[in-house]
């Protein structure tokens, strides 16, 4: 089959704004970000500088100053405020200013963190004061957290597992994996299903980016399911549009964003640090397994690859790659295959075939095989 042409909006489009006022922590659809500039309350307005807004709204919000006022364009309409500066920066009210202005919801929490005003295009359909506080605190269990791409000009959220065996003292393994074609929160889907539980188990942080957009997570590679035709660009196999050669590298790079971050943030075992996905994670896996071969201790792609033809092989002869594929995959064939192409060139390659599961699932029913594999070569 043809390649897919997918669109290349990106995933993450927020409407939910929390502030915890008097410090730089705020959210976009409950992922915690850090803001250049502390926002504040006066009066009971919100005031947040106008630099932070633009990066927490991201394209979605357009802006035009004039003199000491600023005039901002969203879908819901336009708005207009005088700015305050604040050593050195400019800010607005943004509460009570989106409501009176545009209609967004504008709620103050009083909570046992301090006062956390929440913004949203619509209500929200639950509201939890206490919820909000332990999302900006929280340390070991699920963590929502996003990063500002300059690239992009928007946040970028990823997701996190602590787990609660964690010491800052004492380095752990690192396990990254990563979503399919229809994006959203992979932890968020497949954790409470059991990798969660084999996270704690077997003592390993999960780090869970997402890829900004429909991007393969930057992989140039056709998929070995794609027709390549025989007169092929061989420095383009995948038929990539201007466009798609555009977005597949930030794609990439929002995802080693995220990994940078975490390593630089926790204490992480980089002798042990460890890659997995499905389904488009399994290309993905695939594409940064070999790019950034010297990170990585072994990698488990699982339900998805490339056309092996275009793929640089001799760059996993270091790394043990472990496939899984489920019985009612329609790839079962296919994965089956690129085990075999593999191993004929020498690839220290292995595979769980999964009875039953459907190409969604398999990877999950069979989350304790990978991390069996991540086990056997942990040095």
């Amino acid at each position: 089959m043809p390649p897919i042409r997918q669109p290349l909006t990106p995933y993450f489009v927020p409407s939910v704004f929390s502030f915890r006022a008097g410090t730089t922590q705020a959210s976009a659809n409950d992922y915690v970000f850090d803001l250049l500039h502390l926002s504040f309350e006066e009066q009971g307005s919100l005031f947040v500088s106008l630099e932070d807004l633009q990066r927490a709204m991201g394209p979605q919000m357009e802006t035009r100053t004039e003199n000491h006022k600023v005039f901002l364009k969203l879908e819901k309409g336009e708005l207009s405020a005088e700015m305050q500066t604040r050593k050195g920066h400019a800010y607005i009210p943004v509460s009570p200013m989106f409501q009176e202005q545009l209609g967004y919801f504008v709620q103050w929490l009083d909570t046992y963190k301090g006062r956390i005003c929440v913004i949203a295009q619509e209500k929200p359909a639950r509201l939890d004061s206490f919820g909000q506080a332990y999302n900006f605190t929280r340390t070991v269990g699920f963590l929502r957290r996003a990063f500002y791409m300059e690239e992009v000009k928007q946040l970028v959220p990823f997701s996190l597992y602590i787990p609660t065996g964690y010491q800052p003292e004492d380095p752990m393994k690192m396990a990254v994996v990563l979503h399919g074609l229809l994006g959203g929160d992979v932890l968020e889907k497949a954790g409470p299903n059991g990798l969660f539980r084999a996270a704690e188990q077997n003592g390993y942080l999960l780090c869970a980016p997402t890829c900004y957009a429909r991007g393969m997570h930057g992989s140039p590679f056709p998929m070995a399911r794609d027709f390549v035709p025989a007169d092929v660009d061989p420095a383009n196999p995948a038929g990539l549009d201007e466009e798609q050669q555009k977005i597949y590298p930030l794609c990439e790079k929002a995802d080693m964003t995220a990994v940078e971050w975490t390593m630089k943030r926790y204490s992480i075992d980089k002798d042990n640090v460890f890659l997995f996905g499905n389904s488009m994670g399994g290309d993905g896996t695939f594409h940064l397994g070999q790019k950034y071969n010297q990170l990585w201790r072994a990698i488990a792609p699982c339900g998805g690859g490339p056309d092996l033809r275009f793929y640089p092989m001799e760059r996993l002869k270091d790394l043990p790659v472990h496939l899984l594929v489920g019985t009612e995959d329609p790839g079962y064939d296919i994965i089956n295959g690129l085990y075999e192409q593999l191993s004929a060139q020498g690839v220290e390659a292995s595979i769980s075939r999964v009875g039953g599961e459907p190409h969604g699932n398999a990877w999950i029913a069979a989350i304790d095989e990978i991390f069996a594999f991540f086990n056997q070569h942990t040095v």
